[in-house]
């Protein structure tokens, strides 16, 4: 049973790893397109 609670724990770390790493690479294409534009 810890051993289930501590793939679960390294799955969501996994995922919330995921979910920054998405999220930040939207700021820099975000910050990418607006010099674009100028």
């Amino acid at each position: 049973m810890v051993g289930l609670m501590q793939l679960f724990t390294q799955i969501f770390d996994l995922a919330a790893n995921i979910c920054y790493w998405s999220g930040d690479e939207g700021e820099i294409n975000k910050i990418k397109n607006e010099k674009e534009k100028l």
